[in-house]
C-alpha cells in the first residue's frame, strides 16, 4: 500500500509540475539527449577488425579499420586489403590511394596500390613507379612479393601477361 501511495504522490508531482509549465509558456517539453559516444578507442576498433578479418568477416573488418583509420593511417591499408579479398577493388584501389596519401613512405600501400592497378588493368604506368619506390622503400622481409608485383606490371605492359 505504501507503495501506491508513492506513486499516486509521484503521479500529482508530474501532473503539478506539466501543469505549471503549460501555464508559463512551456506548452511541450523537449528532452536532448547527446549522441553515444563511441566507447572503444580507435588500438580497439583496429584490434576488433583484425579478429573480424581472422573470422572472414570482411565487412565487419572493413567497418572497423574505418574508424581505426581516423587516427592510425596504417588501418587504410588493412581496410584496403579486406575490400580486396571481398572483389571490390576500386574501393581496394581508393583505401590504397588514401594510406599512400597519409604516408607517403608506406611500401605495402603502395605495392598493394600497384597490385590493385594491374589487377584492373588500369595506370599500368603509375602502377609500375609506385612499385619501383615500394622497392626502394621495402626492407627484407616483404622484398620478394614487392619484386613480383613490378616483375608482373612489366610484364603486362611489355605485352608478355
Amino acid at each position: 500500500m505504501k507503495t501506491l501511495n508513492s506513486l499516486h504522490s509521484l503521479s500529482i508531482c508530474l501532473l503539478t509540475l506539466l501543469l505549471a509549465l503549460s501555464a508559463s509558456g512551456c506548452a511541450t517539453m523537449r528532452a536532448v539527449i547527446d549522441p553515444p559516444s563511441d566507447p572503444l578507442t580507435t588500438e580497439e576498433h583496429l584490434d576488433l577488425g583484425l579478429a573480424y578479418e581472422s573470422e572472414g568477416r570482411l565487412k565487419q573488418a572493413v567497418r572497423q579499420y574505418d574508424l581505426a583509420a581516423k587516427e592510425i593511417p596504417e588501418a587504410l591499408v588493412l581496410k584496403g586489403n579486406a575490400l580486396f579479398a571481398q572483389g571490390k577493388l576500386k574501393q581496394a584501389a581508393d583505401s590504397f590511394e588514401a594510406a599512400v596519401e597519409e604516408q607517403d613512405d608506406n611500401a605495402e600501400a603502395r605495392n598493394n596500390l600497384a597490385w590493385t592497378l594491374y589487377m584492373m588493368n588500369e595506370e599500368l604506368e603509375r602502377a609500375e613507379k609506385l612499385a619501383v619506390r615500394a622497392l626502394e622503400l621495402a626492407g627484407p622481409t616483404n622484398r620478394e612479393a614487392y619484386e613480383d608485383t613490378l616483375i608482373r606490371i612489366r610484364a603486362k605492359r611489355a605485352g608478355k601477361d
